[in-house]
C-alpha cells in the first residue's frame, strides 16, 4: 500500500456511500494546499501534478483547468479533451461568465477531475458538503460551476495529462436509466439556478441559457426512451413528464438555440399536448429507423 511507502499519503476508508460521499470525505481530510481528484479506474501522468502546481503559482490563479485523453471499449484509440476554446489562458473574474455558459451547455465538459485548485477554494463550496449525495449524474458539473463562480481567476491549461477510460455499460442503453437520468437533470438545472443567484451570477439571459438546454434535454431522452423500449405506456410517459419542471413559456436563447429538430417537440410539452408529443416522437423514431 502506497500509505506505507510514503508518510506523505494518509488512506481513508469508509463503508461504500457513493462516490460523493467519498470525495467530502477526502476534501475534508486534505492538509494540502492544493486539491484535486483522480477516480479509481483511471489514471494520471506521474509528473502531471508537478506541472499543474508550477502552472498555478506561475499564473497566480485560484484554480487551473487542465486536459486529458478518453477512450472507450469500443474505441480504443485515445483522443483528446475539448478545451472549449480557452488554449493556455488566464481568465480573470469579468470574462468568466463565458466559462459557465459553456458548462451550462456541455461545450465545455465539467469533470471535476480535471480541476486543480486551492484546497480552500473547494472546501468553502456546499458548507463544506461540497458534492451533493443525492446526485448521481452531472454533480461534478455543479461543483464546477460553482467554482467558476467563485474564483477571482483560473487559467486553462492544455496539457492533457489525465487518462479517462469509459466503459460503456449496456444498462445505461436501457429505458430506466434514461428515465432515471432526466428525474436526476430535473435537479441538476435546477441548482443551476440556485447556484448562479448565490453567487449572483443570475440573469435573465442565463435563466433562458438554462431552461432551452434543459427542454432540448427533456425531448431528446425521450426519444430515447422511445428509442429503447417503443412499448413504452402512455401511463408510464405521463407520470414521468409530471415530475418533470421546465418552463411553460415559449424561451430562446442567443447562446444556445433551441434545435430545430426538437423546435415542435418542445411546443407541444409546453402546452401540454401530451399525446401528440408522444405521438411525433414515435413517428421520429421510426423515420429515424427508415433512415439507418
Amino acid at each position: 500500500m502506497y500509505a506505507q511507502k510514503d508518510e506523505r499519503i494518509v488512506a481513508v476508508t469508509q463503508t461504500n456511500k457513493g462516490v460523493s460521499a467519498a470525495r467530502n470525505l477526502g476534501i475534508g481530510k486534505a492538509t494540502g494546499t492544493y486539491l484535486t481528484f483522480v477516480d479509481a479506474d483511471d489514471q494520471i501522468e506521474k509528473d502531471i501534478f508537478e506541472k499543474l502546481v508550477k502552472k498555478i503559482e506561475e499564473e497566480k490563479v485560484d484554480v487551473v483547468r487542465y486536459n486529458c485523453y478518453y477512450s472507450t471499449a469500443e474505441n480504443a484509440k485515445m483522443s483528446t479533451g475539448n478545451m472549449a476554446g480557452f488554449i493556455n489562458q488566464k481568465i480573470e473574474k469579468d470574462q468568466l461568465e463565458e466559462v459557465r455558459r459553456k458548462l451550462i451547455t456541455g461545450e465545455l465538459s465539467g469533470y471535476v477531475w480535471l480541476l486543480f485548485a486551492k484546497t480552500e477554494q473547494i472546501r468553502e463550496a456546499n458548507k463544506g458538503q461540497v458534492f451533493n449525495k443525492r446526485i448521481h449524474y452531472m454533480e461534478d458539473t455543479l461543483v464546477c460551476l460553482e467554482m467558476f463562480g467563485k474564483v477571482q481567476s483560473a487559467y486553462f491549461y492544455d496539457e492533457p495529462g489525465y487518462y479517462y477510460y469509459y466503459t460503456p455499460d449496456e444498462k445505461l442503453r436501457e429505458k430506466s436509466f434514461y428515465q432515471n437520468y432526466l428525474k436526476n437533470l430535473n435537479v441538476v438545472y435546477s441548482k443551476m439556478k440556485t447556484i448562479l443567484k448565490k453567487q449572483h451570477c443570475f440573469s435573465k439571459e442565463m435563466e433562458n441559457l438554462i431552461d432551452v438546454k434543459w427542454l432540448n434535454t427533456i425531448v431528446d431522452h425521450f426519444a430515447l426512451i422511445e428509442k429503447t423500449d417503443a412499448k413504452t405506456s402512455a401511463t408510464e410517459k405521463l407520470r414521468l413528464v409530471a415530475e418533470l419542471e421546465y418552463t411553460k413559456e415559449p424561451v430562446a436563447s442567443e447562446w444556445y438555440p433551441l434545435k430545430s429538430y426538437n423546435a415542435k417537440m418542445v411546443q407541444l410539452l409546453q402546452k401540454e399536448k401530451y399525446g401528440q408529443f408522444f405521438f411525433l416522437n414515435k413517428v421520429r423514431r421510426i423515420v429515424t429507423k427508415l433512415k439507418h
